[in-house]
């Protein structure tokens, strides 16, 4: 599935890197869930997704997957249920 111009999708990001990833994860306005963890939504395709984390950050491990509906979760950061709810 491609992602239109208007077509907003939430995805699961993870990803490991030595590299300081404040940037990215605001440019992409990026929900931290845990440790290397990240909710995103993002009119950009999984793949033009991927690429932008792993050309911004060169992380040791990355993954991007869409996903259908908002996730089932407990314990992740505060403010994280709110972001899905707000969106």
């Amino acid at each position: 599935m491609k992602s239109t111009k208007d077509e907003t999708i939430l995805f699961v990001v993870f990803f490991e890197s030595a590299q300081d990833v404040s940037e990215i994860v605001e440019k992409l306005e990026m929900v931290k869930f845990s440790f290397g963890l990240y909710l995103v939504r993002s009119t950009l395709t999984q793949s033009k997704l991927y690429h932008a984390i792993k050309h911004a950050i060169q992380p040791e491990v990355l993954f991007v997957g869409k996903l259908k509906d908002d996730p089932k979760f407990k314990g992740m950061e505060p403010g994280t249920l709110k972001w899905i709810r707000s969106k």
